[in-house]
């Protein structure tokens, strides 16, 4: 997790620095100075603060009107270039200023002509048209030109590397590290690496570090940066929880203990409980997860609860569960204790500006233990249907049903409507996996469902249906029942989705999956979260080289009861209308980037508003979901099954040789 320099900070520190650099307004060192020291205490280990305040500190001295006394910082800077955080995706996804600065910088830096080799064609490559592009990004046909023409399979990456004209390179290496982020993550490493090198190679010295900046600013690299990578960054580096609450959920390191107890099952010495779980396949490895929920749904008096080595007494076989009332911090237990771990606290706390899992908490004696929480996620336009929604739930009878409020907007309507609710504040993808997590780390299992979709049953008896199936399958098969359900194409066995998903804290390690999810997408601010998804489901090729998780025993929704409307191709229904438990039909938030949906989408749908049509008439309801209603597929895809590696390479035939 980047340290956080919030967003006030970041417009104070902006707003100084434009006034110093444009000479509007006297006093602006010392409000710059004043957010510096705020960037300086908080900048320690992290490599992109660091490279804010010496990049700041370059800034401020050449403001200040002495530019010969700035070669001490221009060294700094350069020394820091070589050292850290190269990358502009991170740079363009955190909330450390850098590239704000960058972009003063480069204003403040005299004006230089464009080098001599840039002012010719090299190879395929014509540098002064993308010049041109560069003093106007506001040019969309000369910006399809220059797409084209870096598009050429001469212009590889290595040919840019060592191209005479090095800031133009850097230009053409963003705008392909820009369509990488949008269209093939795979390749985003690469183009990273690349500009990394470059900028790397061009701060060897504070001079030359000097000489580059003065290029980049001719070119205007920075604002290059915006309108192409940083377009293209779905979320920023903040998950909208304080660092109480990412120790509390697993997301950072807290290894405290709340208390040890000898084990005496199953006859307990003072106030604690014992409860047997039964040795179910693949039990062990979520004794844990299952002993916490059951402790919470047992009494709220227990603070703390443990699991012991697995027994066989006779009769009684199976992990012994240990609640407790202890409440205290220790360091470590003894060889012959069972360590206590706390239950996440559910005391009653006064109203206010409250963290999300203290919110949450505050919820729990407004839910009912014994079935899922149902949460959705609600901000901006989509503010106006809250009041239909939750007349739906009410007269359906769904329980247990949460919106996570990411605006006041949103609060204010959930209030209105008497809709239980959290109040969170970042606004992207992220969220949806936060607010699970919260209610998995408050012992619930968890149903998601995306905003744009309309509940047209009580989901209770479909998923305790699809829970019983899954379970009678396990046991026929001999394998783990499965803790996740997702949503499926329906034209697939097994091609998943996170429109709607169901987890089984109760049954498996889910919050163990969900945070490694949300750490892999956290670390890729341009990547899809649905393509995230089915990549933890193990159905779509790694991206990178970093190892991943093996997938989670996982079942599918069945499409003809948890639809999806036939906005896009694989999906759609066979059912009748009247079957349907939930229809989802894509209102086009699209993991942050909304433009991108249409040009897929089919025309299905075009130019209706479905959540009016949806919620405001119930015939012309049934007519818009009917729509949706297509033929059974002859045969399912395998999402399990492909025959490439999702990078444009297809596998044509294999042979298999064994040597001796």
């Amino acid at each position: 997790m980047w340290p956080d320099f919030s967003d006030k900070d970041q417009l104070r520190l902006s707003d100084s620095l434009t006034l110093g650099l444009f000479k509007q307004k006297t006093g602006w060192q010392d409000i710059a100075l004043t957010s510096l020291r705020g960037l300086r205490q908080s900048g320690g280990g992290c490599s992109i603060g660091q490279l804010s305040l010496v990049v700041a500190q370059v800034l401020l001295c050449i403001l200040a009107g002495d530019p010969h006394g700035c070669k001490k910082y221009w060294e700094h800077a350069a020394q820091a270039f070589q050292n850290d955080d190269l990358d502009l995706v991170r740079w363009s996804a955190s909330n450390w200023p850098l590239t704000d600065l960058m972009k003063h910088l480069s204003r403040a830096m005299p004006a230089v002509d464009i080098a001599p080799a840039c002012k010719q064609a090299e190879g395929d490559v014509d540098w002064p048209l993308a010049y041109r592009l560069s003093q106007d990004l506001a040019d969309e046909d000369l910006s399809n030109v220059v797409w084209r023409m870096a598009s050429k399979m001469s212009v590889t990456m290595e040919s840019l590397m060592e191209s005479k004209c090095r800031t133009g390179a850097q230009m053409v290496l963003m705008l392909k590290l820009a369509f990488c982020m949008d269209m093939s993550p795979i390749c985003v490493k690469s183009q990273s690496y690349a500009l990394e090198t470059m900028m790397r190679k061009a701060s060897l010295t504070g001079e030359e570090l000097k000489i580059w900046m003065a290029e980049a600013a001719a070119w205007n690299l920075l604002d290059v940066n915006d309108m192409s990578v940083k377009k293209y960054v779905r979320h920023r580096y903040n998950l909208g929880l304080s660092v109480q609450e990412l120790q509390k959920l697993g997301v950072l390191g807290d290894d405290r203990l709340s208390g040890c107890v000898l084990p005496s099952f199953p006859h307990p010495h003072g106030d604690e409980k014992y409860f047997l779980l039964d040795l179910e396949p693949g039990i062990s490895a979520v004794a844990l997860n299952r002993c916490r929920a059951l402790c919470g749904q047992v009494s709220r008096s227990f603070r703390s609860y443990g699991a012991l080595p697995k027994t066989q007494k006779g009769a009684l076989r199976g992990i012994p569960c240990v609640c407790s009332p202890a409440n205290g911090w220790v360091r470590n237990c003894t060889a012959a204790e069972v360590p206590l771990f706390p239950m996440p606290s559910l005391a009653e706390r006064p109203s206010g500006n409250l963290e999300v899992l203290d919110q949450a908490s505050v919820l729990v004696p407004h839910l009912d233990a014994k079935v899922p929480v149902f949460v959705t996620m609600v901000f901006g336009k989509m503010t106006r249907h809250i009041e239909p929604f939750s007349k739906r739930i009410r007269s359906l009878e769904i329980p247990n049903v949460v919106v996570f409020a990411l605006d006041e907007a949103a609060e204010d309507a959930c209030r209105s409507s008497g809709v239980l609710f959290v109040r969170g504040t970042e606004k992207t993808a992220l969220q949806k996996y936060v607010i699970v997590l919260v209610f998995l780390e408050l012992g619930f299992d968890v149903f998601w469902f995306d905003f744009d979709s309309v509940w047209l049953k009580n989901p209770l008896p479909a998923l305790e249906q699809a829970i019983a199936s899954e379970r009678a399958g396990a046991v026929a098969e001999g394998r783990p029942e499965a803790f996740v359900f997702s949503a499926i194409d329906f034209d697939s066995k097994n091609c998943g989705m996170n429109a709607f998903f169901f987890l089984r804290q109760s049954q498996g390690p889910a919050s163990s999956w969900l945070l490694a999810l949300l750490d892999w997408i956290y670390k890729r601010p341009f990547v899809h979260d649905q393509l995230a998804f089915t990549l933890f489901l193990g159905t779509t090729p790694l991206l990178d080289e970093e190892p991943l998780p093996a997938p989670p025993p996982w079942a599918p929704l069945d499409p003809n009861l948890f639809a999806n409307a036939f906005r896009f191709e694989g999906l759609g229904f066979s059912s009748e209308v009247d079957d349907l438990v939930l229809f989802h039909f894509f209102d086009g938030w699209n993991s942050n980037s909304p433009e991108g949906v249409e040009q897929w989408a089919t025309s299905t749908y075009r130019g209706m508003s479905l959540f009016d049509v949806l919620y405001e008439n119930q015939d012309a309801a049934r007519q818009a979901m009917a729509r949706s209603k297509l033929p059974a597929p002859k045969s399912l895809k395998d999402c399990a099954e492909r025959d490439d590696f999702g990078n444009g390479i297809t596998v044509i035939s294999t042979r298999l040789e064994v040597m001796s």
